[in-house]
């Protein structure tokens, strides 16, 4: 069976209350899944998610304990920086094959470095990002400009196991 009608509300400036309905399941607890790593187990059919500002997640919620989360591998690019000199904010592109997009916009952290996750991105394909800032003053700074690569691992094979415990004890794996 599956999650069905998902709905988010947005509840502070980093935190959303997901809810969902189901079509059915295998009556095992609902399963939440942040980016392909499970968050939590639970029967009711809503979750809080916090997220650090300015970051994005890809959410899942199943239903069954056969189900598997989509992202089993991490498939975004997380860029960090440390911030530029009077910097007010920062541009940040994606080339798309047919020019750079822009993919979103930061300001100034209190910390001294910036922080940013790509939405999630196909595996085994290079993917080039630009950072761009703009000063206080109004002026556009340098760009730098990163490729990075992502490599998925496969999914773990689906096995059956046996274990005969009477007379000669053995366990089969096909």
């Amino acid at each position: 069976m599956a999650v069905i009608s998902v709905r988010h509300t947005q509840t502070g400036p980093n935190a959303w209350l997901l809810s969902w309905q189901s079509s059915g399941g295998d009556g095992s607890p609902y399963r939440i899944f942040v980016d392909g790593v499970l968050v939590g187990e639970q029967f009711t059919s809503n979750y809080v998610l916090t997220l650090d500002l300015g970051e994005s997640a890809h959410v899942e919620i199943l239903d069954t304990t056969t189900d598997r989360p989509t992202f089993a591998a991490q498939s975004q690019i997380e860029l960090g920086f440390d911030q530029a000199v009077n910097a007010a904010s920062y541009k940040v592109e994606r080339d798309s094959g047919a020019g750079f997009v822009t993919e979103g916009h930061l300001k100034p952290s209190t910390s001294g470095r910036q922080k940013w996750k790509s939405e999630p991105l196909d595996a085994d394909l290079s993917h080039t990002f630009r950072v761009t800032p703009t000063g206080i003053n109004g002026n556009v700074g340098s760009q730098a400009t990163v490729t990075g690569k992502l490599i998925r691992h496969p999914d773990p094979p689906v096995v059956a196991m046996a274990y005969n415990g009477a007379g000669p004890r053995t366990v089969t794996i096909s």
